[in-house]
């Protein structure tokens, strides 16, 4: 947690948080999504890569995954805690920039830790173009917020800004678990809409 603390305190928009995601949380997102049979996953924000580690477990033999983490510290953190894996020190709304340096023009998975809720309008609504732009036209982009800043007009604007970039958002039941507890969000690209999601 001290980790987590020092960089909140150095650039709390870029951080968004006083403790890592719990594992969790982690599982939460992973076993809602289709990591099983993606050929391309993209994170976004691997803090201490807790992610990272549950992603990594749901992966099938032969797909293409990278992080972009904008923090040097967490990069650190992130490649101690997964030796593996493959994690590039730049800023999320570059996605696109990297599946081509990897022979890709989108991906068919997203997983966000990204703090959008400390992010203004303006950033918000461009990083989520970015991730609806890097999405295979039945790709899937995870993503949580906080419940307890679900009233603040941040958090607010942010479910506004998910609706309009995807066809399809669906909200999970809240993750008591973690510090503090969140809520995740499953969106479904624009041009895909599957019904199965309620």
């Amino acid at each position: 947690m001290r980790h987590f603390i020092r960089e909140f305190l150095r650039a709390p928009c870029a951080t968004g948080a006083i403790a890592a995601s719990s594992g969790g949380l982690a599982s939460v997102m992973a076993e809602a999504s289709r990591l099983s049979n993606a050929n391309v996953v993209v994170e976004l924000g691997s803090g201490t890569g807790v992610f990272t580690e549950r992603i990594l477990q749901k992966l099938s033999n032969g797909t293409v995954f990278f992080v972009l983490e904008i923090n040097p510290r967490f990069v650190e953190k992130t490649r101690k805690r997964c030796p593996n894996v493959l994690i590039y020190n730049d800023c999320a709304s570059n996605i696109k920039s990297y599946l081509k340096k990897h022979g890709f023009e989108k991906c068919d998975c997203i997983i966000s830790g990204l703090p959008f809720g400390m992010f203004g309008d303006d950033q918000q609504r461009g990083l989520l173009g970015a991730i609806s732009e890097a999405l295979s036209p039945d790709g899937e982009f995870l993503t949580f917020s906080y419940v307890g800043a679900k009233l603040l007009p941040a958090a607010r604007r942010f479910k506004r800004n998910l609706k309009k970039a995807f066809s399809n958002v669906s909200q999970l039941p809240v993750v008591w678990r973690n510090i503090p507890p969140a809520i995740v969000y499953r969106c479904l690209s624009p041009a895909k809409v599957d019904q199965t999601v309620a």
